[in-house]
C-alpha cells in the first residue's frame, strides 16, 4: 500500500491548517512532500523536547485508507493492521487520519453523508468504518491518532451528491471557485455545522486531536479572516 504521507512543520500553521487541543496540543501545519515520502515532526503535547513523528494518511481519492470503495470489515481490518505496521516499524508515533475529505465521512455521522470514497455511492449505510477499525488497532500500540478533516473543500460543480449531502440540503451555504465547491466561512451556520460535526465526532470516538486542513482551499486573502473565525469557534467548542 502506498500511503500519502506529508510533512508537518511549523511556519503556515493559519495559512494551511489548525490543530485542535484534545486536551494539549501544538499548532501544525501541512506542507506538501514528495507523494508517498513524509514525516512529520513537530512538538506535542506541550512539550519542547518531545519529537513527533507523524503519518498522514490520506482517503480522498482512496489514495491511501481505504484503498478501494466498497470493502469489506475483513479488507478494512487488513489495512487498518497494515497502516499501523508500517507505522510502528518506521518510527511514526502519531498517525494522522483523514475523516471528512469532502463534507462526508469516513465513520458513522447524522451530521455528515457517508463517503463515495468508503461505500459505492455518497450517502449508502455504513457496515464498517475505517476509522473505527483504525482507532481500534492503534489503541494496541503506543501511536497518538489524530483526526483530520477538509473543512473547506465540498466536491466538484455537477458531481451527484446524497440527499442528505450538505450540498444538497443547504446549496446557500457553498461558493463556487472554478470548477470546485467550497464551504462559505463567513456564515455562521456553516461555523455552527462544523462545530456540531466536531462534538459528536470526540463524544462518540477516542482521539488525541484534531487537524484542520486545506483552509488555505479558497485562495482569497479576503477570506482569512472568516477561516480565522470557524477555527476560533472549532477551538472553542472542543475545549469545552
Amino acid at each position: 500500500m502506498n500511503w500519502t504521507r506529508r510533512w508537518i512543520a511549523g511556519s503556515m500553521a493559519f495559512c494551511c491548517s489548525a490543530a485542535l487541543i484534545l486536551p494539549t496540543w501544538a499548532s501544525q501545519t501541512q506542507q506538501d512532500a514528495e507523494p508517498s515520502t513524509a514525516a512529520v515532526e513537530a512538538t506535542y503535547f506541550g512539550s519542547a523536547d518531545y519529537n513527533m513523528r507523524g503519518l498522514f494518511v490520506d482517503s480522498f481519492d482512496n489514495r491511501d485508507y481505504p484503498n478501494a470503495p466498497g470493502c469489506t470489515a475483513a479488507v478494512l481490518g487488513g489495512q487498518a493492521d497494515e497502516i499501523v505496521t508500517f507505522a510502528k516499524n518506521n518510527r511514526f508515533n502519531t498517525i494522522f487520519y483523514e475523516i471528512s475529505p469532502q463534507a462526508d465521512a469516513m465513520y458513522r455521522s447524522s451530521q455528515l453523508p457517508s463517503s463515495r470514497y468508503l461505500v459505492s455511492a455518497e450517502g449508502e449505510m455504513i457496515l464498517s468504518d475505517p476509522l473505527t477499525f483504525l482507532t481500534q488497532t492503534i489503541e494496541m500500540e503506543n501511536i497518538h491518532f489524530c483526526a483530520s478533516l477538509s473543512m473547506l473543500y465540498a466536491g466538484e460543480v455537477g458531481a451527484s451528491y446524497a440527499e442528505d449531502s450538505p450540498v444538497v440540503e443547504h446549496p446557500d451555504w457553498f461558493i463556487t471557485r472554478g470548477s470546485s465547491l467550497y464551504f462559505n466561512p463567513a456564515l455562521p451556520e456553516v461555523r455552527s455545522f462544523w462545530v456540531s460535526v466536531l462534538k459528536e465526532l470526540i463524544e462518540k470516538h477516542s482521539m488525541d486531536g484534531l487537524l484542520l486542513h486545506d483552509l488555505s482551499a479558497l485562495g482569497d486573502a479576503a477570506d482569512i479572516p472568516s477561516i480565522a473565525l470557524l477555527v476560533e469557534e472549532c477551538i472553542a467548542a472542543v475545549q469545552q
